[in-house]
């Protein structure tokens, strides 16, 4: 008799698991690889990208100076919403040292097939 309440416990374990899991709809993905960039008018240094809901630093560390930042691509897709995220971009003038910060609304998500700008410049200038 105690072998019962044990297989029933086990069997309702594994069933909320099941439904902890969230299915994706059917949808057809293309095989590309997405992603978001940014260009600033101007050579930039010390360029970072924080998603501002998480607090997770995205930025992209093959990238070091110049003048277009990938802010996140398809690599970072379950990092974000499916409504989108606003991720906040900082970067330096070069010449000058002046920095600012930016915002752009991204989406993804786990059953999203690619990352996407929501709103926010593609051009950032500084002056």
């Amino acid at each position: 008799m105690t072998k019962l309440p044990v297989m029933l416990l086990a069997i309702l374990a594994i069933n909320t698991c099941n439904q902890a899991e969230e299915k994706c709809p059917d949808k057809p993905c293309t095989m590309m690889f997405a992603s978001v960039p940014v260009s600033y008018n101007k050579p930039v240094k010390d360029f970072k990208a924080v998603n501002l809901r998480t607090g997770q630093n995205l930025t992209h560390q093959d990238q070091t100076t110049g003048n277009m930042f990938t802010i996140v691509d398809d690599g970072d897709r379950k990092k974000l919403t499916e409504g989108g995220d606003d991720i906040e971009l900082t970067a330096t003038d070069s010449a000058t040292n002046v920095s600012r910060k930016d915002t752009v609304k991204i989406s993804g998500g786990k059953c999203a097939c690619h990352v996407e700008r929501v709103s926010g410049p593609t051009e950032i200038s500084f002056k």
